[in-house]
């Protein structure tokens, strides 16, 4: 009994985190609880007191039907949940305890749910313990009338394996609120047209956003021995190497650029790689230093720039997409051409573009409007 409680209480902290796994399985613990106690049924479930209801965990031979019964209608009538505030959190009340069996078996619980239901199940051993505001977490065991009370023997691996189970659960907790922010962090960057990878000194690629494993594909770069990035020229690669280990060498870091280029008739990529190193990841004791590479494309312009600038700055239609022709590498001529009016239009559109942006001169207008965030597919 103690190596199988030892193996279920290592499989609990495995379950609680295991990362990107789901919902964790918590039935394979409450099974194996189930089988050591001499339980037919049982419920795992979190409830809410001030609201009345409760969640359901796991369970063991709870048919759906029966689970959705319960949480409707047979939850406000559990005589099992019904005195556990006469009991204290993580303690094991038995019910043979403190419900006698007549009582037990004149009550609606048992005679319209619990016999008929759940094979007669009449002994009940439960544990609470508060997960949180309004959140109590309840363990439910029952066995069958025919089978007897709860015996000595099976209160040690409940009363062993409650305190891990309670702790395993508020992991998960803490954990599902990390993967959460994770995924989050991870669409923010994937919204941006930039690249953006993290490599360490090994050039580990610790992370990189859709646009930047895009780009690394036209550049024909590739991440070969588990992981690592390198590209395709020895020339660019040997740069890279250069701008990576001064990014990331222990003393006076520094950070510098290089260009890459693509196939032909495609304009080189532009990366930018930076020392990085987040905080946490500081108190990591033997953590390697990381750098950032930035990673810009000349041929990414927002979707639909014009439509961005008209009510960022007040301009009219004909402003806006003489403004957003300006940022995309065009001349005033060339806008005029290909808009067919006449260049003292187009000037004339310029110089109401530069008194609604506070700017005086072309070239402060284009440098403007490039800095403007750029989201992908927007």
């Amino acid at each position: 009994m103690a190596d199988e409680l030892d193996t279920l209480i290592a499989d609990l902290y495995d379950i609680a985190t295991a990362w990107g796994a789901g919902e964790p399985d918590w039935a394979v613990i409450l099974a194996r609880l189930g089988a050591m106690t001499g339980s037919q049924v049982g419920l795992l479930h979190v409830v809410n007191p001030a609201q009345g209801h409760t969640t359901e965990l796991a369970n063991i031979n709870i048919a759906p039907d029966a689970g959705r019964d319960y949480r409707d209608y047979f939850f406000q009538r559990d005589i099992f949940i019904q005195p556990y505030r006469k009991f204290g959190q993580g303690e094991l009340a038995l019910s043979q305890d403190y419900l006698l069996e007549r009582h037990v078996a004149s009550s609606e619980f048992y005679t319209d749910f619990l016999a008929p239901r759940l094979g007669d199940s009449f002994f009940n051993a439960g544990m609470y313990s508060v997960l949180g505001p309004d959140k109590i977490l309840f363990l439910g065991l029952q066995r069958a009338r025919r089978a007897g009370a709860y015996e000595p023997h099976h209160a040690r691996p409940l009363r062993t394996a409650w305190p891990h189970l309670l702790r395993a659960i508020r992991l998960r907790e803490r954990l599902r609120h990390l993967e959460g922010r994770h995924a989050l962090a991870a669409d923010a960057l994937d919204a941006l047209t930039g690249g953006v990878i993290v490599l360490d000194a090994t050039r580990q690629v610790i992370f990189a956003n859709r646009a930047a494993e895009r780009m690394l594909r036209e550049a024909c770069a590739s991440m070969h021995d588990n992981g690592r990035l390198r590209l395709p020229s020895a020339q660019d690669d040997n740069r890279l190497s250069l701008l990576l280990s001064q990014a990331t060498r222990e003393v006076r870091p520094v950070g510098a650029g290089m260009r890459c280029p693509r196939a032909e008739q495609m304009q080189p990529l532009t990366l930018l790689v930076a020392p990085f190193q987040p905080q946490q990841r500081q108190r990591e004791a033997g953590s390697r230093n990381l750098a950032l590479v930035l990673i810009s494309d000349p041929r990414e312009q927002p979707p639909d720039l014009a439509s961005q600038l008209a009510p960022l700055f007040g301009l009219t239609r004909a402003e806006a997409e003489v403004g957003a022709a300006l940022a995309a590498g065009q001349s005033p001529e060339d806008i005029a051409a290909a808009r067919r009016v006449s260049i003292v239009t187009i000037r004339s559109q310029v110089r109401a573009l530069m008194a609604k942006t506070g700017t005086r001169r072309q070239g402060e207008v284009i440098r403007l409007l490039l800095s403007l965030p750029r989201l992908a597919g927007s």
